[in-house]
């Protein structure tokens, strides 16, 4: 029933603006103390504010509902008021939002956040809904377009009152919402409401009730008789019915180890035993992303013993092309974070195995941003726009073959959408090193985009490019007016044989030189067409007509996001020599062929300090028998470091457990499973490459040895360290963060004793290498029961058992940076990041370093943000500002603060 009498409010708009956002950060810190009448009171201020359009102050007062629903009762007296206040959404919403728009309209939240807490209270407890089934049949099957939370909210009402409650529509209605995937976590709530009905036992008919069902076992009782398998193998495949009530269970601990059975178990002859159908039904509906993941696995184990051949093949049988579809559908959701990379993962896994499935995906990706009213996607356009990007980084190439249909979405009205494009069609470019004509003007049409993210994604896209047809062009060229923010992509014609060009930069690189046929679309590399009489001179308008680009020879992918200046472009252009002008370290040798009687002679000095990092890294691989082992050289809490050395000429360090440590099975498992980890990172020249890996005779890792010691030793040997080269190693590793990242890994315990350093000859600056990537002391620890957690850099979820993932990182190489550039970490000057109040009052890096570029503060503070909401969610975005405050410094003197 509804409030017979509502509670006095502030007539002052502005006091009942304060009472709402005092009421919501009550909900959010305290639900247990909210009561009926904070309920009341914010019923009343969602009124006021609608009434006047005042809708901070309706959606400070609707969030109170998001937090409070774990108190059903608090709810009775205004189930009535809260149906009214979200019947429907607004006239300019059509069809269901995706989540990342309920942001962009404070009325379309009030309505969300109402409906999704009406939703929530009625699944704790659907008495309090049972005597408003009229109502919610009302919205529910109302022409309006109606926030769809109602239609499970009426189903929780229909389990205790089903009279007059069209059972069979609600039904069809439920089972759309769970086969098309649309909305937020939709499906999943479609099929917890079926199941509440079938548990309930009401018929489909005409509300009529059926015999009621078994009550399924407790969380303890299924873990207990999963566990019971656990040590049974054998007994996995015959205990069918438990896994299928054990993975529609509502915990998650007990559908992943659901899940983690079926992958253990499957094999040829116990797959047609095992509930296939049910485990990539998983895909699709499971909220927590340890269970998505889980299942990513289990779907792949069953995948692969029916790719094998040695199985027969049944309707139940999960092929490839089924488990693709299912992937491919989870990548859609917008909800899931970790779990994504595992879904990628997964389908470039199985993609050999059915290319045509995968084809097809990609294809329906594509239409789903033309349309997503017939695509059955979790999260309409945004969703397939995400899958799609994050397809392009692991299967560049099957995506590439319809870059410029992809490149034809690049001004779509939703700007996540074109993020994600352009995000796309920069692992296309990164891959081929070259590009169609529509992807480059998609490209520099995203550079002038007016969303600051989707040109951030466009620097990080656009390839580099170097071309030159004589100095004297070239030195224009670069000089170019800066307000052409594609100037880094440069339509000149290269002279005949001039095809392997330097550069200076932070990355020295040979570059091989291409060239793109406007007319065919074809795209050649420029040697082949110079060997065929390609003309070393033309006319001024037929040099616009060809564009120049190129492909890095080294086969490394990272790129300059920085928006070039005309002094860089300069400097570039100065740079640029031939292969036989060149020697055999091309940073160095090109920095010192620069223009010595230019004014930027102090910008080059400095700039020539940059390490070349081309040069050759230990990559052989060793065996245990092949070391000898010498002296310990450094430790941790359960780890020792040692001195050794390969065929006796090749220094390494060796890190194992402390002797006298008794070490589990699982952590010799472990240790295999992060061993594969660091494998990953080999090729990024700012890791610590590991040599060579093993369990016996116990755990160990070989990694290249390196003499230049830690960072923390360097802040705390007295020896300051030059502005410039504090920035570079700043930048250095946000960049190396941001590549790890890529491909799926957290380091999640970033601090300045895990950054070693590599000597380097003459004057350049020593190499950091991120190193301690947890194979073995995390492992150790964890067995141990204590947390890998350095509180000085340790991010807020750390201390909160909050999700740790790659913005944990971001906030942790935060606080390393804003010690490399003050001498004191945010800790030391009275941040606690246990504590959100003195987290948000950490002091700008200005204030203690005033010489620092302005950049800086707002970079810093981004990255250490106490709210994941807040917090950078990309090291790059780190990256590109401590660049810019790089180039800054060595290009010229920047801003002092008095």
């Amino acid at each position: 029933m509804a409030s017979q009498s509502p509670p006095d409010i502030p007539a002052d708009a502005d006091e009942q603006r304060a009472l709402a956002s005092d009421l919501a950060t009550r909900a959010d810190e305290s639900p247990e103390q909210i009561d009926a009448t904070d309920v009341e009171t914010a019923v009343a201020l969602i009124k006021a504010g609608r009434r006047r359009e005042d809708f901070e102050t309706a959606v400070n007062a609707a969030e109170v509902f998001q937090h409070v629903f774990e108190q059903p009762s608090l709810f009775d007296p205004v189930v009535d008021d809260l149906i009214a206040l979200s019947d429907a959404y607004p006239p300019d919403v059509e069809g269901i939002p995706a989540p990342a728009d309920w942001y962009a309209s404070e009325e379309l939240r009030t309505i969300v956040y109402i409906a999704d807490g009406l939703r929530r209270a009625a699944q704790e407890d659907p008495k309090i809904v049972g005597l408003h089934t009229d109502a919610l049949c009302d919205v529910v099957f109302s022409d309006e377009n109606t926030p769809r939370h109602h239609t499970f909210t009426l189903g929780y009402a229909a389990t205790v009152n089903p009279t007059g409650v069209p059972v069979s529509d609600l039904r069809t209605r439920l089972q759309l919402l769970r086969e098309r995937g649309e909305g937020n976590g939709h499906p999943s709530f479609a099929e917890a409401t079926l199941n509440a009905l079938d548990d309930a036992g009401v018929g489909d008919a005409d509300g009529s009730r059926s015999a009621s069902s078994t009550k399924p076992e407790t969380e303890e009782e299924l873990l207990a008789d999963l566990g019971e398998l656990e040590d049974d193998p054998d007994r996995i495949a015959v205990e069918s019915e438990l896994l299928e009530e054990a993975l529609e269970a509502d915990s998650s601990p007990v559908r992943v180890k659901a899940l983690e059975l079926v992958a253990t178990a499957a094999g040829p002859d116990t797959v047609e035993a095992l509930p296939q159908n049910e485990v990539v039904d998983v895909l699709r509906d499971a909220d927590d992303e340890a269970v998505v993941e889980a299942a990513v696995e289990a779907t792949i184990a069953l995948t692969n013993v029916h790719t094998s051949g040695e199985a027969r093949r049944s309707k139940s049988a999960v092929t490839p092309s089924l488990a693709v579809r299912r992937l491919g559908f989870a990548l859609t959701r917008l909800d899931l974070d970790d779990a994504s990379f595992a879904i990628a993962d997964g389908v470039a896994e199985l993609s050999d195995a059915t290319p045509d499935t995968v084809e097809t995906l990609v294809n329906q990706y594509i239409d789903a941003l033309d349309d997503a009213d017939d695509v059955r996607y979790a999260d309409s356009m945004p969703g397939a726009a995400r899958a799609l990007a994050m397809l392009a980084t692991h299967l560049p190439e099957q995506v590439a073959m319809f870059d410029d249909e992809i490149a034809g979405h690049v001004k779509h009205e939703s700007a996540e959408v074109r993020v994600n494009v352009v995000k796309t069609l920069g692992s296309v470019v990164r891959s081929n090193g070259t590009v169609s004509n529509a992807v480059f003007e998609a490209l520099r049409t995203a550079l002038d985009d007016d969303n600051d993210t989707v040109r951030r994604a466009a620097r990080d896209a656009a390839p580099a490019t170097l071309a030159t047809e004589d100095e004297q062009t070239a030195r224009g060229d670069a000089t170019a007016s800066e307000s052409d923010p594609f100037a880094n992509l440069r339509t000149v014609t290269p002279p005949a044989g001039d095809v392997a060009l330097r550069t200076v930069n932070g990355s020295p690189t040979v570059v091989h030189s291409r060239i793109d046929d406007p007319e065919s679309g074809r795209t050649y590399p420029a040697v082949e067409l110079l060997d065929a009489g390609f003309p070393s001179e033309r006319s001024a308008d037929d040099a616009s007509e060809w564009r120049l680009l190129t492909t890095l020879d080294s086969g490394d992918a990272r790129e300059e996001t920085r928006p070039r200046s005309s002094a860089d472009a300069s400097t570039e252009a100065d740079s640029v020599v031939t292969d036989e002008n060149a020697g055999e370290r091309p940073g160095a040798e090109t920095a010192n062929t620069a223009d010595a009687d230019n004014d930027g002679e102090g910008t080059r000095s400095r700039v020539a300090h940059v390490p070349d990092v081309s040069t050759a890294r230990p990559t052989e691989e060793c065996t245990y028998a092949e070391l000898t082992v010498g002296d310990r050289i450094g430790e941790g809490g359960f780890a020792d470091v040692r001195e050794a050395w390969l065929n006796d000429d090749t220094r390494l360090a060796l890190k194992q457990p402390k002797l006298g440590e008794t070490l589990p099975q699982s952590t010799f498992e472990q240790f295999a499973e992060e061993a594969g980890t660091w494998a990953k990172l080999d090729d990024d020249p700012h890791v610590v490459t590991m040599v060579g890996w093993g369990q016996t005779p116990r755990p160990w890792i070989a990694m290249e040895y390196l003499d230049g010691g830690d960072l923390r030793a360097r802040l705390d040997s007295g020896n300051e360290l030059d502005l410039a080269e504090r920035l570079w190693i700043a930048a250095v590793l946000a960049e190396t963060v941001a590549n790890v990242h890529h491909l799926g890994v957290r380091h999640l315990d970033l601090k300045p004793a895990n950054v070693l350093f590599e000597r380097t000859r003459g004057d350049d600056w020593a190499v950091p290498k991120i190193g301690d990537w947890g194979v073995a002391k995390l492992q150790i620890d964890a067995e141990g029961g204590t947390e890998p957690l350095t509180p000085a850099y340790a991010a807020p979820e750390q201390f909160a058992s909050g999700t740790l993932d790659h913005q944990t990182d971001i906030y942790q190489l935060g606080a390393l940076c804003y010690e490399l550039l003050t001498g004191r970490t945010p800790a030391e000057d009275g941040v606690d990041a246990a504590n959100p109040e003195t987290s948000r009052q950490v002091r700008p890096p200005s204030a203690l370093q005033p010489v620092l570029p302005e950049g800086v503060d707002e970079a810093l503070r981004s990255a250490l943000a106490f709210e994941k909401r807040e917090r950078y969610d990309r090291a790059v975005y780190l990256r590109d500002a401590l660049r810019d405050a790089f180039h800054e410094v060595v290009e010229g003197t920047p801003d002092v603060r008095p």
